[in-house]
């Protein structure tokens, strides 16, 4: 259901606006399904722009809690107490983007508070240190409880609808070290990685979501390494549903044949033929090897056990590269989209490998049609 005449946008275009926000100190006002970065973004554009942020969510909120107590004054006048977590001009050092969440939730008592601190940046009278502000929704067929929120409030603000992007999500999840298996499974299924309900049915709790995929990814990381994939499907059924989850068996499956053939090409022996899947399961693994082991050698502080693990992730480098030169360019492509950063490459000085290189220009010709 797409909201009456508010604009459309991309999660990239969402983070614009945000950096555009923060320039100009203007409110931003966001809708859209759960778990699709409405107020993840948020705090990676503060990070960025060196912003701090603060976050408040206003369903469980009562006017008091957002504007504050009265307090008698020494001459005997009224003035509110400004909330402690709340940024007060002449008390914090650092800007503030502020994260209001569930705007759609709030009672019709918290309008003024909110209107105020989004018309003039103050609360009760009490200016405050804020950069911008972005405030959250859900959208209305999204069995959240939401509800139609004030004019006042959105009249107030830049208002978008954001619709959301695999490719977004996929340089998100590569940054965090989310598992190589759900960004290549949802690389090739993209049908799967947010799933709306067909039926609108409320009962459907475990439904396929950008957030319930980075969840599951986490439960598959703390799982036992020898769990069975019988078990591993459970788990993730938990988050993402019963046929996301079945779908993702399979993936599962192969991962688990290629586990001795993985290590072959880690070291650079000879893997043999292999079939289109299994290919595309073996080099998504291999490129998500060299991705663990760079987040080691982030972590390290030992100079010395540093550049052994930087050498050791050339010389991986070298033979997974080696291999994939020679399969097909578009397979190379998917791979290194899916499970590849560039940061690596740049870290350990990869562009003077001449199988990395070879690979690098074939994607490149894939993308330019040559």
């Amino acid at each position: 259901m797409a909201l009456q005449g508010v604009n459309t946008i991309t999660t990239e275009s969402y983070a614009q606006m945000l950096r555009h926000a923060m320039r100009t100190s203007a409110n931003l006002m966001a809708f859209g399904i759960p778990g699709i970065g409405k107020t993840e973004i948020p705090y990676q554009i503060a990070k960025e722009m060196n912003v701090l942020p603060v976050y408040i969510n206003l369903s469980v909120m009562q006017p008091p809690d957002l504007l504050g107590l009265p307090r008698i004054d020494a001459d005997g006048r009224v003035s509110y107490a400004a909330p402690r977590y709340m940024p007060v001009w002449d008390q914090t050092e650092h800007p503030v983007l502020l994260v209001v969440d569930e705007v759609d939730k709030a009672d019709s008592e918290m309008t003024s508070p909110f209107l105020e601190i989004l018309q003039s940046h103050s609360l009760g009278g009490n200016k405050l240190k804020i950069q911008a502000i972005v405030a959250t929704g859900n959208m209305p067929d999204d069995n959240s409880y939401s509800k139609p929120i004030s004019h006042a409030l959105a009249n107030r603000c830049m208002v978008f609808q954001i619709e959301p992007n695999f490719e977004r999500w996929r340089e998100w999840a590569l940054s965090a070290n989310i598992n190589p298996l759900v960004i290549g499974f949802l690389g090739q299924n993209a049908d799967y990685f947010i799933r709306r309900s067909k039926t609108n049915d409320p009962t459907e709790y475990a439904k396929c979501s950008p957030r319930s995929w980075s969840n599951a990814a986490r439960q598959i990381d703390q799982a036992d390494p020898n769990a069975s994939v019988d078990y591993l499907t459970l788990l993730i059924s938990g988050y993402v549903g019963l046929e996301a989850s079945v779908a993702f068996r399979v993936w599962l499956e192969h991962y688990r044949n290629l586990g001795p053939i993985i290590d072959r090409l880690l070291a650079g022996e000879n893997v043999g033929e292999l079939d289109i899947d299994k290919t595309f399961v073996l080099g998504l693994s291999a490129l998500g090897r060299i991705m663990q082991m760079h987040r080691a050698w982030e972590s390290s502080t030992d100079q010395k056990t540093k550049t052994a693990m930087s050498e050791l992730i050339q010389k991986t480098a070298t033979n997974v590269f080696t291999w994939l030169a020679t399969i097909p360019p578009n397979f190379q492509f998917g791979m290194v989209k899916a499970a590849f950063h560039q940061d690596v490459a740049k870290s350990h000085k990869l562009s003077g490998i001449r199988p990395v290189m070879a690979v690098y220009n074939n994607i490149h010709n894939v993308l330019t049609g040559r």
